[in-house]
Parts: C-alpha cells; structure tokens; sequence
C-alpha cells in the first residue's frame, strides 16, 4: 500500500457472533507485527477502538475479522507508535499486551468489541510502500 500522512492499513477485531449465534467470547492477543517497507521510512500506530467508516470486515478463517478498505477512521486512542526503516521487520508485541487481561475481545453486552488498527505515516523517500501482517493467539 502506498503511504503518505496518516495512512490505514487494517483492523482487527473479535467477531461477535460465532456460526452457531453464541457470543464470541474469546479472547485476541496480538504476539507481533511483521511488516515490509520499501522507498523509505514510516511510523506505525496502533489505535484501539477506532471507528472506521464504511468498513467491510472480512471473516479470517478463525475468531477474528478484520478490514483493509474502510476509507477512514475516527477518535480510538493510540496505544503504541513504533519507528520502522526499509526492509523487513518483525516489531514484537508480547510485552504490551498481557494474557487474560489486556486485549480485544466482545462487549459485554455484545453490541460492538475493541478493535487493533494500524496506521503508518510516511516520514521520508518520496513513493513509500508498506505491507503488513498481525500475528496473534486466541485464547478460549
């Protein structure tokens, strides 16, 4: 994807229902971020809870759904910024999400659940590239 200021690159979120109609109560624990950047450098932000206009949330196979076309976000609060050069990295995220306890999972009351999102903000070069990919556990 093409970078330049502020620039989504995909949600996460648990989903609500299961196939069955049970409420989703699993719990998402992000363990890292892999991400491949090419013609320059970028600043990538995790903001939990956004909204996101006109999303279309994709089933991932798993408990999870996620989103790479809404066509923008609003408020969440931004949780972690991390600096990334050209080439591939891997920026681990085992530390700031503590098992059990911090994570995304459904509301209570199953109307909406927390949700991971990822921006990157192109901070050299003059055509920036990102690829990204979240790794997590699920934990029943």
């Amino acid at each position: 994807m093409a970078v330049t200021t502020d620039t989504y690159l995909f949600s996460m979120r648990p989903k609500i229902l299961l196939s069955d109609g049970v409420i989703n109560r699993t719990g998402v624990y992000p363990e890292s971020i892999n991400v491949f950047v090419a013609g320059g450098s970028v600043k990538l932000t995790i903001i939990d809870d956004t909204i996101l206009t006109t999303p279309t949330w994709q089933d991932s196979g798993s408990l999870t759904q996620f989103d790479t076309a809404a066509t923008g976000y609003a408020g969440g609060t931004k949780f972690k910024t991390f600096y990334v050069g050209p080439g591939a990295t891997t920026i681990n995220l085992e530390n700031f999400y503590e098992t059990n306890d911090e994570g995304y999972h459904v509301l209570a009351d199953a109307t909406d659940t927390y949700r991971f999102t990822l921006v990157a903000t192109k901070l050299d070069g003059t055509s920036v590239t990102v690829m990204a990919n979240l790794n997590y556990k699920e934990l029943i």
